[in-house]
């Protein structure tokens, strides 16, 4: 079917005016920021918002590209406007956002954010968060553009722009801030000034990138959170536990500790900073471990335990044993929650249970075995499952 070309017309306009849009959100994104401290913004707040929809309009067209992978129409990118009214609405807006927003609205927007860091200062508050906004709004533009050349043009290019602004924030203004804080905390103490709430800032800077790559080693790894805790995994199985059980004296310790401390920031940067050392403490290299639970995923749970035993060289009580301590699960229940995972995957893509029929044998021994093991992995028969649960939650998680 054949588009009508004002309708061709007005989506090229839209794919044409997404920069400009997203400068426009980037701006209303330095707005946010202010409105929500300057130094600090609202877990899923404006601030958060304004600049995720920057970046999807930035990628607009290899978001749409996904959808068309999946088989899901989508309408031909590229090419001109043939409608002169459509192509002046084009010119008109990014002439708007060029002459307007950023040439003389945005100045304007920064400068009472200087006036308003003068204001704070004059009335004895700080006014890091309006200088910080007011540098944000300037910046709009050029930030937009730093994200563009973070697109990677493939179908994930929205995930691969978020990851790419992370790294930017960890590797890079982190630190800057860190050394500023530092810079801070030397001129507080020369003036007789608290100064080491400064140095803790410095400090929780700094250990973002540690504090990632420990929650990585705890939800990413096949061994959860044993290489943290040292508990054995069994014994954590499908169970809540107060910290004292799981910890230790290393966690009255803790406690008693932070008792001491009166500043927040001060209590945080203790915090990671013990995990972290718990972690490099505690941690376990057991290649033999990763080895299993690679190819048992890459089998989608249909290598039998016996051609694990063969692999591997060590027997099946061995193997149970060792799973048992750093998975929590045996090797065969891995392997069935791999391969219930093959059809879930799929259900959460969107495709019904009925179409997954034909697969069932190469993974099942028949369909009444595949039912019993829908049934005790979700609760639900296929079909009651299709009908009446709505888990978008574990939808989302697992198609990441």
């Amino acid at each position: 079917m054949t588009l009508p070309q004002i309708i061709v017309d007005l989506l090229t306009l839209l794919f044409d005016m997404a920069v400009p849009a997203a400068i426009c959100t980037m701006v209303l994104a330095g707005i946010a920021l202010r409105q929500e401290g300057g130094v600090n913004f609202q877990a899923g707040g404006r601030f958060q918002r304004w600049a995720l929809w920057s970046v999807i309009l930035l990628t607009l067209p290899q978001l749409l590209s996904w959808f068309a992978a999946q088989g899901i129409a989508m309408p031909a990118q590229g090419g001109g406007i043939s409608s002169s009214w459509v192509a002046s609405l084009q010119t008109a807006f990014s002439g708007f956002v060029s002459n307007v927003v950023i040439a003389r609205l945005t100045p304007v927007l920064a400068a009472f954010c200087v006036l308003k860091a003068v204001l704070d200062a004059a009335e004895g508050y700080s006014p890091l968060g309006s200088i910080v906004s007011a540098i944000f709004l300037m910046s709009a533009s050029g930030t937009v553009q730093l994200f563009q050349s973070w697109n990677s043009g493939s179908q994930f290019a929205t995930t691969d722009m978020l990851t790419a602004a992370w790294n930017f924030l960890a590797g890079t203004i982190l630190p800057e801030a860190a050394g500023l804080a530092i810079v801070g905390a030397i001129f507080n103490y020369a003036r007789h000034r608290p100064f080491m709430p400064l140095v803790g800032s410095g400090l929780a800077f700094l250990s973002v990138s540690a504090i990632w790559k420990l929650v990585q080693a705890m939800a990413g790894s096949p061994q959860g959170a044993f290489p943290v805790i040292g508990i054995p995994m069994q014994e954590t199985v499908n169970g809540l536990f107060d910290a004292y059980d799981v910890f230790g004296k290393w966690g009255r310790d803790l406690r008693e500790a932070l008792r001491n401390l009166e500043d927040v920031g001060r209590k945080v940067q203790f915090i990671q900073d013990q995990l972290v050392g718990l972690l490099f403490k505690n941690q376990v290299d057991n290649r033999l471990i990763d080895f299993c639970v690679r190819i048992l995923d890459l089998a989608d749970g249909r290598m039998p335990i016996k051609e694990l035993e063969r692999r591997t060289g060590f027997t099946r009580r061995y193997l149970d044993q060792l799973f048992s301590r750093h998975v929590g699960l045996s090797p065969k229940t891995l392997a069935g929650i791999f391969r219930f995972q093959k059809f879930y995957r799929k259900w959460a893509q969107g495709l019904p249970c009925e179409a997954l029929k034909e697969e069932l044998h190469d993974y099942y021994y028949d369909q009444a075995h595949f039912i019993k093991e829908f049934k005790r992995m979700t609760g639900y028969s296929p079909g009651k499952f299709t009908r009446e649960v709505t888990n978008e939650f574990g939808r989302r998680l697992t198609l990441k």
